[in-house]
């Protein structure tokens, strides 16, 4: 996966789940890997 997936990824995750933003954007390259 490119890495500009995974940053539109990260901010998807972090746009629907606020709470802790280091945790959506850890969890949307986990999931990407």
């Amino acid at each position: 996966m490119s890495l500009a997936a995974v940053l539109d990824r990260g901010v998807l995750t972090l746009t629907l789940n606020r709470p802790d933003k280091r945790n959506a954007l850890n969890a949307a390259m986990i999931g990407a890997l």
